[in-house]
């Protein structure tokens, strides 16, 4: 029998004799005179307590056994503020220094074992070669006769649990103060982990709230120090379950590093944004399988008023490898930040990278990072330690000399292009980023503007050129929408209407294209760019003659981009075409609600001129070619050419009907336009292509309907116009 079972056989014993009988006994088992003097004072203790009865007598053993002398070293031990599984905590006084400190003492059962001592006293080392305002401060750590203890900075305030339980974080100040506290853990972390720190533990329990608002991180109990080797070691798989990260839970030694304190905090963002955990089980081996194996539900699907950038960088953070996090807390801290401030925020949706292909999945992405000394000027592009060598590049040295070159990150999910942040001047040549989807703004000296927009993955080299020779003022032809924000809905309004305007209300103002591209302007733009294709039902690189006005079709959307940004402008997003052709009311058609100041025979015809019968299944079954329609590849065909001079209007012929009341023409007919929008699929190598096209009868009661193209199809019925982001001042 060990000691400490010796100690508590003995006590329990010695409990119900008389005194003499205990002297008795204690002369014969007390292999010390110690452990015999121990054992007077708990039971001495014991009969004087009132509460004899009310608590079993192993339990009365441990609160005996774990008690301090009313003074340990230099700190007169005042009352007990919290107790673990490994140590209790006291308020006391320190009689040198006259100030009040909490006073960690390790159990006295515990302080026998010498991996357990090494532990506690480990813990004190760790924490005490740290300063940083969110880090509790150690004062002093030691051993008496009885105890291993540790004084340190004495917080008044509770815990983080205790504060999440009487706080309202569903409001806006509410989550802004918690979010502003999780900011400030992030730098405490990233200090931490600079000074070759882990905590390992993070968890709101060992977040202590300071009166003076501060939070602070205690409890380094199983911290890995970097120069350490043995005992942080042998913690690998150590935490509180319902906090580790999958690495810590696969106990992988060599595999724990800085960005597991990543994953936890992110959990502890999770919790305070939802109040509850995002991984749970009817037991802790169930918990640890939900977190190594299962995605955590989002956050916005608990707490819808949750806004969107809290929850990308909580599952940023949350990532269950660690190259997918953040690279480091400082970077984290810098997004929440950034989201405080109304910037917006560098982490991306987890979606499409892992929707595009199995070799996104594979490969570690690098995230841009936001450098805290120049929040809110530039962009610092960079990563923590070793750089992959597969970023994607983005080459700005054909550009003007001088612009400045800014980003938008797009939100495939919302379809929505972020605030433009600055990433330096075009002169600097190469720029770094995350594989991901980007606006990329060009703004020159002399205040010239260009658009580019690119899904790039890891390994893609992508160079920006300028625009061609001047063409006058770009927004000549071109109608202004002022944006989602001047969309009034009718209080009769369909359902259909209003979720359109909760779609398009965060859309900025835009310039677009009155008409589609015609056949005249892509010739010039072929003119002058050799490389590009013409369309292959052209026969030439020139259309056919009398095809001049008519739409152009049969282009891909690396054509189309490319056609645009020649003359200055872009591809549409998804919301922005929409937005166009059903303006501030929400129209059900581009004209109208209905049929208002037009014939009723004027639109029967022209739906009516929409209609191509498909083949006959007779014939598809004897082998027969499909008959030609919209969807078909442009061939260099007189059966192709026939068809489009016969079906193809005129980019400046609505049809009679086909106009908007801000004179955007074809908006619901005449050929497909592709816009930069993924599909609902968020697959990079398909987009989002709207309107309908002359064989498409079957989907004129879905105007708004997209269908996904790849971008690399050519198809008779698709063409394009374009659009602008309107400028400040415009």
């Amino acid at each position: 029998m060990d000691d400490g079972a010796l100690l508590q056989d003995l006590f329990e014993q010695l409990v119900g004799l008389p005194q003499a009988e205990r002297d008795r006994v204690l002369l014969e088992r007390c292999p010390s005179d110690a452990m015999r003097a121990r054992i007077r004072r708990m039971l001495e203790a014991y009969d004087e307590d009132e509460t004899l009865f009310e608590e079993p007598i192993g339990a009365r053993f441990r609160e005996l056994l774990d008690a301090p002398e009313r003074r340990v070293s230099d700190f007169e031990v005042m009352e007990e503020i919290g107790r673990g599984g490994m140590s209790t905590v006291f308020r006391a006084r320190d009689v040198v220094l006259d100030r009040e400190v909490a006073l960690k003492i390790l159990g006295a059962d515990r302080a026998m074992s010498e991996t357990t001592r090494q532990r506690f006293l480990h813990e004190a080392r760790a924490a005490a070669g740290l300063n940083h305002p969110n880090i509790v401060k150690i004062f002093r750590y030691g051993e008496t006769e009885r105890h291993c203890y540790i004084a340190m900075e004495y917080v008044r305030g509770g815990t983080l649990v205790d504060l999440l339980s009487r706080t309202d974080v569903t409001g806006v100040e509410g989550r802004r103060a918690v979010v502003r506290m999780i900011a400030d853990l992030a730098d405490a972390l990233d200090a931490a982990h600079r000074a070759g720190v882990i905590h390992r533990d993070v968890k709101p329990g060992n977040v202590l709230m300071g009166e003076d608002g501060r939070v602070i991180l205690a409890d380094f109990g199983i911290a890995r120090v970097a120069h350490a080797a043995g005992l942080a070691e042998t913690l690998a798989g150590a935490g509180t379950t319902p906090y580790m990260s999958p690495e810590q839970i696969a106990a992988i030694r060599d595999g724990i590093d800085h960005r597991t304190d990543i994953f936890s905090l992110g959990i502890v963002l999770y919790e305070v944004l939802t109040k509850r955990r995002p991984f749970q089980g009817r037991s802790h081996e169930d918990v640890r399988k939900a977190i190594s194996a299962t995605q955590a539900a989002r956050p916005r699907s608990i707490v819808r008023s949750i806004p969107r950038d809290l929850e990308v960088i909580t599952g940023k953070a949350m990532e269950k490898r660690p190259a997918d996090r953040y690279p480091t807390a400082g970077h984290m801290s810098a997004d929440l930040r950034a989201w405080l401030a109304g910037d917006p925020i560098l982490a991306r949706p987890p979606g499409v990278t892992r929707r595009a292909s199995a070799a996104l999945r594979s490969r570690r992405s690098v995230v841009i990072g936001l450098g805290a000394a120049i929040a809110g000027s530039a962009i610092g592009v960079y990563a923590y330690g070793r750089l992959s060598d597969d970023r994607p590049v983005i080459r700005t040295g054909l550009l003007p000399t001088g612009a400045d070159v800014l980003l938008r990150l797009i939100d495939d999910e919302t379809r929505l292009a972020g605030e433009a942040r600055r990433l330096g001047r075009a002169d600097h040549g190469v720029f770094r980023l995350d594989p991901g989807h980007y606006r990329i703004v060009v703004v020159e000296a002399g205040g010239g503007f260009m658009e580019y927009e690119r899904f790039v993955e890891p390994g893609s080299d992508v160079e920006l050129r300028p625009a061609g020779p001047s063409l006058g003022d770009v927004t000549t032809g071109m109608a202004r929408i002022e944006g989602g924000a001047s969309v009034s809905i009718a209080a009769d309004a369909t359902d259909e209407q209003r979720r359109y305007a909760e779609r398009v209300a965060e859309v900025g103002a835009f310039w677009i294209d009155r008409h589609e591209v015609s056949n005249r302007l892509y010739a010039a733009f072929l003119a002058a760019n050799a490389e590009v294709e013409a369309p292959s039902h052209w026969g030439g690189r020139e259309p056919p003659e009398g095809w001049g006005d008519l739409a152009v079709s049969g282009v891909t959307y690396n054509e189309a981009q490319g056609y645009a940004e020649w003359v200055g402008k872009r591809l549409p997003s998804a919301l922005e075409w929409e937005l166009a052709m059903r303006g501030d009311g929400g129209r059900l058609w581009p004209w109208s609600d209905g049929n208002e100041g037009v014939e009723v025979a004027a639109i029967e015809a022209y739906l009516g001129s929409m209609v191509r019968p498909p083949p006959a299944a007779s014939s598809a079954a004897a082998g027969a070619p499909r008959a030609l329609d919209g969807w078909s590849p442009p061939r260099d065909t007189d059966a192709c050419r026939s068809l489009v001079a016969e079906r193809v209007r005129g980019v400046d012929d609505g049809g009679g009907v086909d106009v908007t009341p801000e004179g955007i023409v074809n908006g619901l007919g005449n050929v497909m336009e592709w816009t930069e929008s993924l599909d609902v699929a968020s697959i990079p190598s398909r987009r989002s292509v709207f309107g309908n096209h002359w064989s498409m009868a079957e989907k004129v009661g879905s105007f708004g309907a997209p269908v996904a193209q790849s971008v690399f199809i050519r198809r008779l019925g698709t063409g394009f116009r374009c659009v602008r982001t309107v400028r400040e001042g415009e």
